[in-house]
């Protein structure tokens, strides 16, 4: 029987982790249908087969699934050929496509882990990347990321980020999101008070903000977001803003648009890639490849009431060819 008070309980404490949604494909999944599975290993070995790869069989096989089943794809494929799927991709294509199939088909904690080395590694380090990687990684999946980090590079995520800003704000904001401890105390207009006195002066406090932004739910941040509107006729986000600067702004408007709805975090990340003159592809293909899958189907609304405009307009206009169509079928637009 059934454990109805149980069940409750763990549901309860879902709601309070960073990043829960229904929707998310590592909540609720039902397990993997082994016959779908193997239906997609037969479309892209068809896909690629002979002298030309049919690109568009091989996108919509793909965007057929989600991360947890291209895994299972990835390690299928090795147990019937015993070759590597991402060796058959790499042959096949070329160029931007080439590196967002790579991605789908890398394991997905191992591809996260590559791309946060991949952001400090090197004389400098590309903290917008780094800051996207850390905050857009729901509680459910850090120690997973952070398991893969440290096996590939014997070294954890905390170290990792401690090492590369000293006293910066954002690395603090970083530091205590990957810690997690959920320590703010307080209804929604205690707390939003105290973020105001935070802000309040000549110097801003910190270890209040930061606090707050890593230390609540979804749902109570929203409220203190409320009532902070409510207290001040002014909006939280727009007192951060002017509270910090460069990477540090950057980085706590992340983790405030993150808290008030991971989803509409995710529009703006693919926002960002795709203004102004030029496209970041490396910005857009980690993106895609590590949220398209669960946030594909609300990503448009988003996108919109981020201010935006269209998000399927705006890929058209940056990309081309197969790219745009593979980006465009993986986010279900």
């Amino acid at each position: 029987m059934i454990n109805i008070n149980f069940f409750n309980q763990i549901l309860r404490f879902l709601s309070t982790m960073r990043g829960c949604h229904d929707h998310h494909p590592y909540f609720g999944q039902k397990g993997i249908d082994t016959a779908k599975i193997s239906n997609v290993i037969s479309e892209i070995k068809a896909a690629c087969k002979g002298s030309g790869t049919d690109e568009k069989r091989l996108i919509a096989a793909t965007a057929s699934c989600n991360a947890m089943e291209r895994d299972v794809v990835c390690l299928e494929y090795n147990k019937q050929t015993s070759k590597h799927l991402v060796q058959l991709l790499k042959s096949e294509l070329n160029g931007n496509l080439e590196k967002l199939f790579v991605g789908l088909y890398s394991m997905r904690y191992v591809f996260w882990a590559q791309q946060i080395n991949a952001a400090v590694m090197g004389m400098g380090t590309d903290e917008k990347k780094l800051i996207d990687l850390i905050i857009s990684c729901a509680d459910n999946e850090m120690a997973e990321v952070d398991r893969a980090y440290t096996q590939l590079y014997k070294v954890s995520l905390l170290e990792t980020i401690s090492s590369e800003g000293g006293a910066a704000a954002w690395v603090k904001l970083l530091r205590s999101w990957v810690l997690n401890k959920n320590t703010a105390q307080g209804n929604p207009e205690q707390i939003a008070k105290r973020l105001r006195e935070a802000a309040k002066g000549a110097g801003t406090d910190e270890a209040a903000i930061i606090d707050v932004l890593t230390g609540v739910s979804h749902n109570t941040y929203r409220a203190v977001d409320q009532e902070f509107q409510r207290l001040y006729q002014k909006s939280l986000r727009s007192v951060l803003k002017s509270e910090f600067s460069g990477k540090s702004e950057y980085a706590f408007l992340a983790a405030h648009d993150y808290m008030i709805d991971p989803v509409r975090f995710v529009a703006n990340m693919l926002y960002v890639s795709m203004k102004g003159i030029g496209t970041d592809d490396d910005k857009l293909i980690y993106t895609t490849v590590l949220h398209c899958d669960w946030c594909g189907p609300w990503i448009g609304v988003a996108y919109e009431q981020m201010g935006f405009g269209d998000l399927r307009k705006d890929i058209k206009s940056d990309l081309s060819g197969k790219y745009e169509t593979a980006v465009l079928g993986l986010w279900h637009l």
